[in-house]
């Protein structure tokens, strides 16, 4: 798992903020989850893991990219799908798997219990492992994505079934389940979020597109960031620059950071770190020698996902500068068409 998840998991890990995320992408914004009342527990024996300070829970290496809690008699669980190149094509597999062992984990404890104090009224509860009153508690898992690439996968099981003709009906009769997904770069509507998670989310939203970049220089939200935000941003939209000048744009009034004058001192810089970036991503996929119709729909998809200009996008694929020329008109003729 990257860095960004790393850094991800550690920020969600306060409570205000993991309450602020279920809030806006499960609740559709009520305040129903309390962070007061939130409880990290171990993912894999829902222990309680211990802490000092009530308010925010200790930092931890994430090892396996997720971040469960406990709230009153409920376990929310949030997954952190970076795969910015490969979009997870079996979610919703992940995801009915995971629940059914996080759900039979709950019985297995039961079960060893009841084992243990041999109180089993009949052979039918024992058979079970559980007595007829015993409940679960209920577990509810939020995949958070936070890559670049649109997400193209199954969103649900029945997005993954062949039905053929369909001609038995199949697919009306069908029992489907759907993860409960949020990808960050589909939110559009920011307003649900209460606490500075939503700066950070705003920006992972934009990332380095140059009309996004032109969006934070103007945005209000931006000119008072904490540190511990400024930092998880500067990693999550891969801007070191951010992080290491971060003394030039300190507010004077207060501990916090302006990243509108940020962007507006050093837009170039960023600019040039996100061409660097996408020049190395990008190369790996690419073959040394690609058609022009390769070419040109790497240079199409830079444009329509990342906001680049054409003569950006040439640049960041590799492509010699005395054939930008060649490539730009054939690009304004399929326009025109």
């Amino acid at each position: 798992m990257g860095k960004a998840n790393n850094v991800l998991n550690n920020y969600l890990s306060d409570k205000r903020r993991f309450a602020d995320l279920i809030n806006a992408t499960v609740y559709n914004g009520r305040q129903v989850i309390h962070p007061e009342k939130l409880r990290q527990i171990s993912s894999d024996t829902y222990e309680d893991i211990e802490y000092k300070n009530p308010q925010k829970l200790p930092k931890r290496k994430a090892r396996y990219g997720d971040l469960a809690m406990r709230y009153e008699n409920s376990i929310i669980r949030v997954f952190l799908e970076e795969n910015q190149d490969t979009i997870s094509y079996i979610l919703p597999i992940r995801d009915l798997g995971y629940m059914t062992a996080r759900y039979k984990k709950q019985c297995q404890i039961i079960k060893r219990e009841h084992d243990k104090a041999k109180d089993y009224a009949n052979y039918s509860e024992r058979f079970s492992g559980l007595r007829k009153g015993d409940k679960l508690l209920p577990v509810h898992v939020l995949w958070l994505y936070h890559g670049e690439k649109k997400w193209d996968g199954p969103r649900s099981l029945k997005d993954m079934m062949d039905f053929g003709s369909d001609t038995d009906g199949m697919s009306e009769i069908f029992q489907d389940y759907r993860p409960h997904l949020v990808c960050v770069n589909e939110i559009d509507d920011f307003d649900p979020f209460h606490t500075e998670l939503r700066k950070l989310l705003e920006a992972i939203s934009i990332k380095h597109k140059e009309a996004g970049l032109k969006a934070i220089q103007n945005n209000e939200n931006f000119r008072h960031v904490d540190e511990e935000t400024l930092e998880a941003i500067s990693v999550m939209i891969n801007t070191p620059s951010l992080w290491k000048n971060r003394s030039a744009i300190r507010n004077t009034e207060g501990s916090d950071y302006d990243m509108c004058t940020a962007v507006r001192t050093w837009k170039k810089e960023i600019i040039d770190e996100t061409t660097t970036r996408v020049k190395e991503e990008t190369t790996k996929r690419v073959k040394e020698e690609t058609t022009d119709y390769d070419t040109i729909n790497y240079v199409k998809n830079l444009i329509r996902n990342e906001g680049f200009s054409i003569e950006r996008a040439l640049s960041a694929l590799g492509v010699p500068s005395d054939k930008h020329s060649y490539y730009a008109a054939k690009l304004k003729t399929m326009a025109t068409k």
